[in-house]
């Protein structure tokens, strides 16, 4: 099997002023960890580009007939679960356009839409879809910014189902449990509800400079997640657990607070938990990195075209 094949994929994360890039060989086993490299952008160029620098390598190297993901902000996304009637099936994209419009705060035409079938409700007659909208300003945003480094991605995925992504491959046996994933970065903290595979609910937020009002928001957040789901029908008291990631500088303090009173399980995320590692990088990982804040570039690398 050659090494830089269709079955190589780079997910190249913009968190900030921080670029993170990982690569992963698709195999039938387990995926394979083949790199990965953290760098800051310039804060004398905010959003420009210059292809040099560790990452670059990474890209460069997964650019020999794989491809590359990059990330859209979750800012710039939205998503949730529909139910349609069996009965208006037929008319699947008419509906999910009807409901996008009571949802969303900008008209229509504001966004790239798309939606995935996830299962039919036997009891209820009712079919769970999952919608998803992406500014398209976000979108156009982003792509102008690898233009300047002559990349053309093969996706832009949004930040809120790359992690998902993570999180399924490395915490299968965790998958039927309601979990709350919440990726803390320098500007922005995205949290994802999520159970039986499926996002329940998303929210974004702005991160306090304080660890204990940044824990207090995120309890917060976590609660109002848990009513909102429960408004539409779920039946959840609390998360079963709360993963963590991120580069965000407080993570490891927002860990222990949110921990310290009992009630929350709370873990760092570890995005290469189920893959396959190469000794040499396995060393480099324990000397140099918390792998945490891989997660969502990890979610990214593990998308297939």
């Amino acid at each position: 099997m050659p090494l830089f094949g269709k079955n190589i994929t780079v997910g190249l994360e913009v968190a900030g002023q921080v670029l993170r890039a990982v690569q992963i060989e698709h195999r039938q086993d387990r995926p394979r960890l083949l790199a990965l490299e953290t760098q800051d952008l310039p804060t004398s160029s905010p959003g420009v580009l210059t292809a040099e620098g560790p990452v670059w390598k990474v890209v460069k190297f997964g650019r020999r007939g794989g491809h590359v993901v990059v990330n859209v902000p979750g800012s710039g996304a939205f998503i949730r679960k529909i139910r349609v009637e069996a009965s208006e099936m037929s008319c699947l994209r008419d509906w999910v356009m009807w409901e996008a419009k009571q949802y969303l705060p900008a008209p229509l035409e504001e966004y790239f839409i798309d939606f995935q079938k996830l299962r039919p409700g036997e009891e209820s007659g009712l079919w769970e879809i999952l919608l998803v909208a992406a500014r398209r300003d976000a979108v156009s945003k982003r792509a102008r910014l690898f233009q300047t480094v002559n990349l053309k991605p093969a996706i832009m995925d949004v930040d809120p189902l790359a992690l998902q992504n993570a999180f399924e491959a490395n915490y299968p046996s965790a998958v039927d449990f309601p979990v709350a994933l919440v990726n803390l970065e320098r500007d922005l903290v995205t949290i994802v509800a999520t159970w039986g595979g499926v996002p329940e609910g998303v929210s974004n937020m702005a991160v306090a400079p304080e660890p204990e009002k940044l824990c207090e928001q995120i309890h917060n957040c976590v609660d109002g997640l848990l009513q909102r789901i429960g408004r539409d029908g779920g039946k959840w008291e609390r998360f079963d657990k709360i993963l963590l990631s991120g580069g965000g500088p407080h993570l490891k303090d927002v860990a222990n607070f949110l921990s310290s009173d009992g009630k929350q399980k709370v873990e760092l995320a570890d995005p290469f938990r189920e893959l396959t590692i190469l000794p040499a990088l396995r060393d480099k990982l324990d000397q140099s990195y918390l792998v945490s804040e891989f997660m969502l570039a990890t979610g990214l690398a593990l998308r297939k075209t």
